[in-house]
């Protein structure tokens, strides 16, 4: 009896050790507030972060445990295990101005004001959230066990073990 439970055991171990999911699987995520996602130690992910098609340009800012950065979409990141945050740090965006401005030509006695109107753009900075970022996460692959070294070792004691035990009860 524990000869047939050491070896279904091992077998098992074996085999959910060779197992992963590697279908990909993609989810857009619009990002307008703080976005947290963990990400577990037997998952590979990338993300894929762009910004909508305006004339407004937002940094994103990442942060990882102790590790913060600010970024310009569009970029990829393969994210690590752990808890990830994404969120919308600034937005920058021109912004036309007019001005109206008086020129005085003098000529041989005659002054003659002319009146123009003088367009000029600003680059208007603000940490508004008013246009998203969109998170593309690609899941590659997702592997079923943890340690797959460690649970192919002990499967492979196992069947070794069972076969060890049948061996001697025959003999």
């Amino acid at each position: 009896m524990i000869r047939g439970i050491l070896l279904s055991i091992g077998i098992t171990l074996i085999s959910l050790s060779l197992l992963s999911i590697t279908s990909p699987i993609s989810n857009t995520i619009i990002v307008t507030k703080p976005y947290c996602i963990s990400i577990p130690s037997t998952a590979k992910v990338i993300a894929i972060m762009y910004e909508n098609s305006t004339n407004v340009t937002v940094y994103v800012k990442i942060i990882h445990g102790n590790f913060t950065k600010i970024i310009r979409p569009p970029c990829t990141i393969m994210l690590t295990h752990g808890k990830w945050i994404f969120e919308v740090y600034n937005e920058t965006y021109p912004k036309i101005s007019y001005r109206s401005i008086n020129e005085t030509i003098i000529e041989k006695n005659v002054t003659i004001i002319i009146q123009k109107t003088v367009n000029y753009t600003n680059i208007v900075t603000t940490n508004n959230a008013t246009y998203p970022i969109y998170v593309r996460l690609y899941i590659k692959c997702m592997k079923i066990l943890k340690f797959q070294e460690l649970s192919e070792i002990l499967g492979i004691i196992m069947i070794i073990s069972s076969v060890f035990l049948y061996l001697r009860k025959r003999f």
